[in-house]
């Protein structure tokens, strides 16, 4: 019987089934949390909604780019201190992904504006 953190198949597979349906299971769940998360940023226009949104943007489906231009909206409409930060941080250090492609450039000078 394969385990992958806390998801048990009991279907006899091996640990590269079990590693798949896991991942495949991790994936729909970020996805349906990503278009909750989203509806109640537009919908109850809050700080917090809208800073976990751009967090989950960021951290579980990487898109920083996206996630980015959330945290400078979310600074800008709601004056949250939380994604101004995160995006001071974003724009100090930059990022750059693995295939070469850099979704947000660095930028100090902008970056001393959100902090």
């Amino acid at each position: 019987m394969a385990t992958t953190e806390g998801f048990v198949d009991t279907t006899g597979s091996s640990s590269e089934d079990a590693d798949a349906k896991f991942a495949k299971v991790q994936r729909d769940y970020y996805a349906a949390m990503l278009v909750e998360m989203k509806e109640d940023c537009e919908t109850y226009r809050k700080a917090t909604e809208c800073h976990e949104y751009a967090k989950l943007l960021i951290e579980q489906m990487h898109l920083i780019k996206e996630g980015f231009a959330q945290y400078v909206k979310n600074c800008n409409e709601f004056d949250a201190g939380a994604s101004c930060h995160n995006a001071g941080n974003l724009l100090l250090r930059g990022a750059k992904l693995p295939d070469g492609t850099i979704p947000v450039e660095r930028d100090v000078p902008r970056a001393a504006e959100f902090y």
